[in-house]
């Protein structure tokens, strides 16, 4: 698995707590408060998959501890799906182009297609809106 962004192992990454990762949440939407009820609404449709909660917690917790060092990811996967579909999240999040064939494959033997598609898409918007934040924290911490 790739390092390219730098820091710590992927296990002190992901020392602290997701609570406060999804509390770092929200610059982009400060801007464009318009995009809260559809974005809520996306949100949860994915929630309503075949995905538990609390794996897409951690897996945006992660994802968030990438892109923003301030947050926190939580610990590491305490058993093979969690571990399979973790990695699968930190290279999505480093470099989506290093998923390969046998990355995928160890998620496949945990998930179901399915839930592969949802996660996909989760990250893919924990990615998304994080990089978001991100930019637009660092461009408003002199305002107000």
């Amino acid at each position: 698995m790739s390092s390219a962004t730098g820091g710590g192992g992927l296990a002190d990454r992901r020392r602290r707590s997701p609570t406060h990762a999804r509390a770092t949440n929200g610059a982009g939407l400060r801007v464009r408060p318009d995009l809260a009820a559809p974005l809520d609404a996306y949100r949860a449709a994915l929630r309503d998959g075949p995905l538990d909660d609390g794996l897409l917690d951690r897996c945006e917790a992660l994802v968030r501890c990438r892109i923003d060092r301030s947050a926190e990811a939580g610990e590491d996967g305490g058993n093979p799906r969690e571990r399979a579909v973790l990695a699968f999240a930190d290279q999505f999040v480093v470099d989506p182009h290093g998923i390969d064939d046998g990355m995928r494959d160890a998620v496949l033997d945990h998930c179901s297609t399915a839930e592969l598609a949802v996660l996909v898409q989760w990250l893919a918007l924990a990615d998304g809106m994080a990089r978001f934040d991100a930019v637009l924290n660092a461009a408003t911490e002199g305002e107000a």
